[in-house]
């Protein structure tokens, strides 16, 4: 029996096609991409070796990557507990193109959108860093549940007054 995890009647044999040839070495920022795409295209969760046979790189550096990613909260993993292996899963899935909003404020690009969470629509909020060496990369992100946008608000609008209350002096 093939420790295989299969969403939608794929494999991940199927998601790179039938060569046997593992994929040329193009360098790390196409290898973080190919390992992305592998776990978006099994948003039942796909394992880790599972991730390696689709993009045909190593295993360990294909869970060097994952880490990577659920830092910077592009993916999160889940312990299967009967077979004792990580199952990936992309986060959220935007709705709509429409939903997402990037903006650059005082150097920092922001990235904001609203996805598919599991218990309902969730803002992410992406702090982005572009290089010309690194490409593209998430500093730092935040998820809250669409219904919590308003108090978030709330609250940031109160921490603004306090440190303006504070930087005049009045809580000193």
């Amino acid at each position: 029996m093939s420790s295989r995890l299969v969403a939608s009647n794929l494999t991940a044999h199927d998601f790179v096609g039938r060569s046997d040839e593992p994929l040329p070495d193009l360098g790390p920022q196409l290898h973080r991409k190919k390992v992305a795409q592998a776990v978006k295209a099994f948003p039942d969760g796909i394992s880790t070796g599972d991730v390696a046979t689709a993009t045909g790189l190593s295993v360990p550096t294909v869970r060097r990557i994952l880490s990577e990613l659920e830092r910077e909260r592009e993916v999160y993993s889940r312990s299967h507990t009967q077979k004792r292996i990580l199952i990936w899963y992309p986060n959220g899935r935007i709705i709509h193109q429409y939903l997402e909003l990037q903006r650059e404020l005082r150097g920092k690009t922001y990235r904001v959108t609203v996805q598919e969470g599991r218990s309902g629509p969730t803002v992410q909020i992406q702090e982005r860093r572009f290089s010309l060496l690194d490409g593209e990369h998430v500093e730092g992100a935040i998820f809250v549940d669409y219904e919590s946008i308003d108090d978030l608000c709330a609250l940031l609008d109160e921490m603004k007054h306090r440190y303006e209350s504070y930087e005049a002096g009045g809580a000193r």
